[in-house]
């Protein structure tokens, strides 16, 4: 968990989009190999939720960006495609569990939240009806 906060807390530079895209996607690789794993003991959650929160900042720049101009297409595609995939996967993962869980629930209401924020929200799970269960914002409920 403190190399993924490490990594959040150093600002990549906004320009290079292959970087951004690239980084992205290898620290949603890192949070589904863990984030599961460790979610159901909620004395974690307040240091899970923190990275969360930073990933979703992240991920709120690089749409931003990939907005700005068609120079930037690339990085809000790649963005909207691994975000979406990583909201998603929360869902599913949240509603196939033994008991559901509140907390990849709220990850992947997180991530949607950000898309939804950018009007990117069209092939998310929850927003076409599959995810029935799911909880859309910021706030994190114990």
């Amino acid at each position: 968990m403190q190399l993924l906060d490490e990594i959040l807390s150093k600002q990549l530079k906004i320009d290079d989009f292959d970087r951004q895209i690239r980084a992205g996607e290898v620290i949603g690789k890192i949070l589904l190999m863990t984030v599961p794993q460790v979610s159901n003991d909620d004395e974690v959650w307040d240091t899970l939720a923190v990275i969360i929160t930073k990933f979703s900042n992240f991920i709120s720049e690089s749409l931003q960006a990939g907005r700005r101009n068609t120079r930037t297409s690339t990085l809000f595609e790649s963005t909207v495609q691994n975000t979406t995939n990583l909201s998603n996967v929360f869902y599913l993962l949240a509603e196939s569990k033994d008991r559901p869980s509140e907390f990849l629930n709220w990850v992947g209401g997180t991530l949607l939240f950000e898309l939804e924020k950018f009007g990117a929200a069209g092939g998310s799970l929850r927003s076409n009806g599959v995810v029935t269960k799911a909880n859309v914002g910021r706030e994190m409920v114990k």
